[in-house]
């Protein structure tokens, strides 16, 4: 690994780490979004569009708060106009421990598992079903 202050001049000093998943999730109906989604307990609605974003605070063992994951749902067309299917974005932002990259690299390796984690209790059985995911 080529370090930094090598490359560039001068040392890194991150203040801030972000990684993101986004997933596409075809559907035949917007209303479909609770087959695939369990945020809604089965509320069974007639949606012509979606569009649900909120965030919950990650905090430390010691109850500090350092990083944010953010839910992003909406319902989307494929570029033929047509075919539906919702985006699912979950994106995991905050500080690091240290302002040096191996910190960063920390920080993105475990938000990447704070995402897998909550995809998997926000999808539905069904969904990992359909999908082959072992539980």
């Amino acid at each position: 690994m080529v370090h930094f202050a090598t490359e560039f001049g001068h040392s890194a000093d991150v203040n801030q780490a972000e990684v993101s998943y986004i997933n596409i999730i075809p559907v035949d109906e917007f209303s479909d979004a609770s087959s695939w989604l369990s945020i809604w307990n089965d509320l069974q609605l007639n949606m012509e569009a979606l569009n649900l974003n909120f965030s919950e605070v990650i905090r430390d063992d010691e109850n500090k708060p350092f990083a944010r994951l953010r839910h992003e749902i909406q319902s989307v067309f494929a570029m033929d106009g047509k075919s539906k299917a919702l985006r699912l974005s979950l994106t995991y932002r905050g500080k690091p421990n240290g302002n040096d990259i191996a910190s960063a690299i920390a920080f993105l390796a475990g938000g990447r598992d704070a995402i897998v984690t909550r995809f998997g209790e926000i999808t539905t059985k069904s969904a990992h079903k359909k999908w082959g995911v072992v539980q």
